[in-house]
């Protein structure tokens, strides 16, 4: 009886352990940085969980982060930083993500050092953003070598250095993350940091695209539609690529869409698929699907009126 009892105990606390550490590293992608074509953007996984589950995670992280294990100290950081089971608040998340940075964590010091780019919780300050991405970008960590090489493609906190850029790039490209293959494509697409080689920013958009990057099946599209590279001229490819990324929203892509509807290359012509797609782009904000639309209005005002533009 005692020793079923102590075998329960033992695995319950093991299952606990190994779930702090999966979690972690799931934690770990969240909340970075990340450059794609132009600008730096966040990623954020989706979570689904009910009230007893967050009360049930927050109460073991925390039990965990206060005897000092650095996975749970990085877990309980995120749980403030996205108000998941506990009140937003970024002091908090700054606070856990540095007990476990100082531990060494390389998730830790990826995500603080997030803080400290963005400035939130603490002052804005590249300089020490880039201490803590080298810190676990030297341990491995593809997310932080992703943000390293960023800082050094943008000049921040480091001086603007393209070969530093794509070797830390690279680095992060070559343990499959996709947000580091679609930067080192557009670095080969621009020829910065490596010579201009459209097959080879081809070969890395490939990579992205096929674990889901939207930009990089923009770009795919691109290649599609002026023949780039090792990529052929196919319209019908390059609609297939510009519609997987419209369909997750990207607004590039849905504009990209309706002007092969609206021009008919790829598609037939369809004014009003083409209005769909630049209305969703439009409403995002982006001035060249505004600018899009307005052209698609004068056109059947054209063909109802007879006047010409």
């Amino acid at each position: 009886m005692v020793k079923s009892k102590f075998f329960k105990i033992f695995f319950s606390a093991t299952a606990l352990i190994v779930l702090g550490f999966i979690v972690g590293m799931i934690f770990a992608s969240d909340s970075h940085f990340l450059l794609e074509i132009e600008e730096p953007q966040s990623t954020e996984a989706v979570f689904q969980h009910d009230e007893l589950n967050y009360e049930s995670e927050i109460y073991w992280f925390r039990k965990a982060a206060e005897e000092g294990c650095y996975r749970a100290q990085n877990s309980l950081g995120f749980r403030y930083l996205r108000g998941d089971g506990v009140p937003q608040d970024y002091e908090q998340a700054t606070y856990w993500f540095r007990k476990g940075a100082e531990q060494g964590f390389y998730s830790a010091q990826n995500n603080l050092g997030v803080r400290y780019l963005r400035g939130e919780s603490v002052p804005q300050d590249y300089a020490q953003a880039v201490y803590l991405f080298r810190k676990a970008a030297e341990q491995g960590c593809f997310h932080a070598q992703n943000n390293l090489g960023v800082r050094y493609l943008n000049g921040e906190g480091v001086p603007q250095d393209y070969e530093q850029a794509v070797y830390w790039i690279r680095k992060g490209a070559e343990q499959e993350y996709f947000r580091a293959q679609n930067n080192l494509g557009v670095r080969y697409l621009n020829g910065e940091g490596v010579p201009q080689d459209y097959s080879r920013a081809a070969f890395w958009f490939s990579k992205a695209a096929l674990q889901g990057c939207y930009r990089a099946k923009t770009s795919l599209g691109w290649f599609s539609l002026n023949g780039r590279g090792d990529v052929p001229q196919d319209y019908e490819r390059a609609v297939f690529w510009f519609r997987r990324a419209a369909e997750q929203g990207f607004y590039r892509a849905q504009n990209n869409l309706g002007v092969r509807y609206l021009n008919g290359g790829g598609v037939p012509q369809d004014y009003e698929q083409a209005a769909y797609w630049l209305r969703k782009s439009a409403e995002q904000g982006y001035s060249r699907a505004q600018y899009n639309l307005g052209i698609l209005h004068s056109r059947l005002e054209e063909n109802a009126y007879g006047y010409s533009n």
